[in-house]
């Protein structure tokens, strides 16, 4: 059985995807003329019913992860100065000090879990509706590193992930990003985020094992 949503590189209708996506990006900027591309990326995309569904609510998973991360982050902060205040009893500081960071943590934990509720419910009806063998083309993803002059002259640069469809002839899914978020959405090895997802979708469907949110936003962080 195959991966539920296979990405290869080119065939002949890409220039017309690449193309679509160059315009957009330029219509965008201040200075349309001073675009520059770095470089480019655009990989076929197969699904069992030739929509782009699947993908769209793997991206939406995707985008989750950096909030995932930052309130993991920040429960550690409240966990640490809850230890610091041990269990409160040592002062009324104490005691101030510690409830507000145990009512701190609560709240983030909340937020944590309903997040992780939402992640894996994403994830199983993505791959459970259609995961099958045969596959069909859905469209096209694209990344595209490139730069742009601001209104005061300097050079910006920029990195956009797109996916698009030769059905509908238009752009269906837009994340640009700055530096910061391009690196975080590019794994250790590499890879993008998404490509760790698709590969979770193919090992956890292969392998018939139990779908655990905290073990695949362990895998697709990595």
């Amino acid at each position: 059985m195959f991966a539920m949503l296979i990405m290869q590189s080119c065939n002949t209708s890409e220039d017309q995807a690449l193309q679509t996506v160059r315009n957009h990006i330029k219509g965008n900027l201040y200075n349309p003329n001073s675009y520059k591309e770095n470089s480019a990326r655009i990989d076929s995309i197969y699904t069992t019913d030739g929509s782009l569904d699947a993908i769209l609510g793997f991206m939406e998973v995707v985008d989750m992860i950096p909030e995932i991360k930052s309130l993991a982050s920040k429960m550690q902060s409240e966990e640490r100065t809850m230890s610091i205040w041990g269990d409160g009893r040592v002062s009324s500081l104490g005691s101030q000090r510690y409830s507000a960071a145990q009512e701190k943590y609560n709240v983030l934990l909340k937020k944590m879990n309903n997040r992780k509720d939402k992640i894996s419910e994403r994830m199983l009806c993505y791959i459970n509706d259609y995961y099958e063998e045969e596959q069909v083309f859905a469209g096209y993803y694209i990344e595209i590193s490139f730069s742009g002059k601001s209104l005061n002259g300097n050079e910006v640069p920029g990195y956009g992930i797109y996916l698009y469809s030769p059905e509908q002839e238009e752009i269906v899914y837009e994340k640009l990003l700055n530096p910061v978020e391009m690196l975080e959405t590019i794994v250790g090895n590499g890879e993008t985020m998404i490509e760790k997802v698709l590969e979770y979708v193919d090992d956890y469907c292969l392998s018939g094992k139990e779908f655990d949110v905290d073990d695949f936003i362990s895998y697709v962080s990595l």
